[in-house]
């Protein structure tokens, strides 16, 4: 990345957009997952599909991402934020 465009408002813009405006489809999306709302599928958000391939690439590589898989299964319907979190907290202690 260049500095000059996080500096820009392709970059700080629109990540200061993505955090915290309802214009945002990521930011309407995260604010679904977290109230417990429904979300219309139809709508593109690229988070879900980034988080889904990562998570196969990951177990197909024989990589432990524990984040990535949690995300996966939330954006999936497979978990709720509540049961994800229960699992992380409750994973054995290691030196990663």
């Amino acid at each position: 990345a260049r500095s000059e465009t996080l500096a820009g408002l392709s970059g700080l813009g629109d990540l200061a957009l993505t955090c915290t405006s309802d214009l945002s489809r990521n930011y309407r999306y995260g604010q679904a997952l977290g109230s417990g709302d429904g979300f219309d599928p139809s709508v593109t958000v690229e988070g879900t599909a980034t988080a889904r391939a990562m998570a196969r690439i990951a177990m197909d590589e024989g990589l432990s991402l524990p984040l990535c898989h949690a995300v996966a299964a939330v954006t999936e319907g497979r978990l709720t934020v509540a049961a994800v979190l229960e699992q992380l907290l409750s994973r054995p202690l290691k030196e990663e």
